[in-house]
């Protein structure tokens, strides 16, 4: 189910809902993205949650990430503002309990997690925002004011 809303008066969002299962144990997840200078901060251009975590999964355009609800903070790796394309992309392997973030092809960051964690399904994904636990998103401050492109 894919669908496009809008947290204002414009669509800035899709959020879709797949059988996560071929993903239970790895995935990647990689965008090219524009940031626009003096846009609002804290822009998330993509997002998974589900019922029981809203912090699956979260990609905002600075730098910052989210694993299985845990923040890391690979800012100073990531170029401010230019208007230029950069690659975004992360990994995660269970087998290996780590999840790998690269900037422009360069690997900027690994986090450890849990021996037993998988990703939680049932959950929806949004492209431009935040899922929360009821499925919604949140509101339009952290809609992703870039471009995105796979």
């Amino acid at each position: 189910v894919v669908s496009t809303q809008s947290t204002g008066e414009v669509a800035d969002h899709v959020l879709v809902k797949l059988d996560m299962h071929p993903l239970q144990d790895a995935f990647s997840i990689c965008s090219w993205i524009k940031r626009i200078p003096n846009s609002a901060p804290y822009q998330y251009w993509f997002g998974y949650g589900s019922s029981s975590v809203q912090n699956e999964i979260l990609i905002r355009n600075d730098g910052v990430y989210w694993i299985f609800d845990q923040r890391s903070d690979f800012t100073s790796n990531v170029t401010h503002p230019d208007e230029k394309w950069r690659h975004h992309c992360v990994t995660w392997d269970f087998s290996s309990k780590k999840f790998k973030v690269y900037y422009e092809g360069n690997l900027i960051g690994t986090v450890a997690t849990s021996s037993s964690r998988k990703l939680d399904l049932g959950g929806k994904f949004a492209l431009g925002n935040i899922v929360r636990t009821s499925g919604a998103v949140t509101a339009a401050e952290h809609a992703s004011e870039g471009r995105c492109t796979n």
